[in-house]
């Protein structure tokens, strides 16, 4: 009978050994809520699409994150979100990108070598769509 308890209590404790485990489900939890976080946080900034060699300037100043970004190439090309349009595509987007926001910047991106009336005909379809603000992008000398 001694031994029938003695063999009872050493499979109780090697069994509660089997049993421990460590429980990663609430790491996996933080680390998703986490992430949403800094997802839901970060803010986006939409570029032009395409590369192009800004002119310089000695008075160039910072200009807010939340803008329109549109840019022009070399060859007078038009770019909007990576999306090459036409001038009167660029009417329509920037009128679409100003309806939550009038006050919204525009910045203008353009090709130190593209023509200045490719230029001109963008700030005005900006202008036709009601933007305000239209700035031109440059580097720092």
């Amino acid at each position: 009978m001694e031994n029938t308890m003695l063999h009872n209590s050493y499979d109780r404790f090697r069994g509660q050994a089997d049993s421990t485990e460590i429980n990663v489900s609430p790491l996996i939890d933080m680390v998703f809520i986490l992430l949403i976080f800094f997802i839901v946080t970060t803010s986006f900034v939409k570029e032009t699409g395409v590369d192009v060699e800004k002119a310089q300037a000695s008075t160039s100043q910072e200009l807010p994150k939340q803008s329109i970004m549109i840019g022009i190439t070399s060859n007078g090309e038009v770019f909007i979100g990576g999306e090459k349009l036409s001038l009167l595509g660029v009417r329509s987007a920037v009128r679409d990108a100003l309806i939550g926001d009038p006050e919204k910047p525009v910045i203008i991106i353009a090709d130190r070598n593209s023509r200045n009336a490719a230029l001109v005909d963008v700030m005005d379809e900006c202008r036709i769509a009601g933007a305000k603000n239209i700035n031109l992008a440059s580097e720092e000398e």
